[in-house]
C-alpha cells in the first residue's frame, strides 16, 4: 500500500466525519467518559466543513493512494502567544491524532508527526505541543521518540454526585 499526506479538501469530509467519530468515542470517551458523551459523524460533518475555512487551523490526511481512502488524521492549529507576561511564541498544537484500526502498525502516526515536524520548520514555529491521556501509554511512546516530553501533569478529583 502506498499513503500520502495531504491537507483535508471537501472530498475528504464524509470519510473524516467517520474518523473524527472514532476518535472521538475510542479516545476522549474511553479514556474520560465522566468528560465525553458519544457523538456522531453528523456532528463531525459540520464542524469540519467549516473548519476547513479556519484561520490557523490545519487537518493532515493519511491518504491510502490505493484505495483512495482516509487511513487517519491530525488536526492542528497554529497559537500565538499575545499575553503580555509570557514570552511570544508562536506554537503548534496537536490536537488530534488518529489512524483507523486497520491501519495501524504501519508507521502512519509516526509519517503524520514528520509532517507536522516540516511544516512547522516552514511555517518558522519552534514549539510543538499536545495533551494526551495518562491512560494512553502507547501514545505517550511514540510522542517520547519524538522528542515530546511533559512540561505539566493536570490532575483532577471527582466528587460525589449528591
Amino acid at each position: 500500500m502506498a499513503f500520502e499526506i495531504v491537507t483535508a479538501q471537501p472530498e475528504h469530509i464524509d470519510q473524516l466525519s467517520q474518523l473524527f467519530a472514532h476518535a472521538h468515542n475510542d479516545y476522549y470517551v474511553a479514556f474520560l467518559p465522566h468528560f465525553f458523551r458519544p457523538v456522531p459523524p453528523d456532528f463531525w460533518r459540520d464542524r469540519l466543513l467549516k473548519a476547513l475555512d479556519t484561520p490557523n487551523y490545519h487537518i493532515f490526511v493519511v491518504m491510502d493512494t490505493d484505495h483512495q481512502a482516509c487511513a487517519g488524521f491530525s488536526e492542528i492549529f497554529i497559537r500565538n502567544t499575545t499575553v503580555p507576561y509570557i514570552i511570544p511564541e508562536r506554537r503548534l498544537v496537536i490536537n488530534n491524532i488518529y489512524i483507523d484500526p486497520h491501519y495501524r502498525r504501519r508507521g502512519l502516526a509516526s509519517l503524520l508527526l514528520e509532517h507536522i515536524q516540516h511544516f512547522a520548520e516552514q511555517h518558522n514555529i519552534l514549539t510543538l505541543e499536545l495533551e494526551v491521556a495518562s491512560a494512553n501509554t502507547a501514545a505517550q511512546r511514540l510522542y517520547t521518540r519524538f522528542g515530546f516530553t511533559p512540561r505539566t501533569i493536570t490532575m483532577e478529583q471527582r466528587l460525589s454526585d449528591s
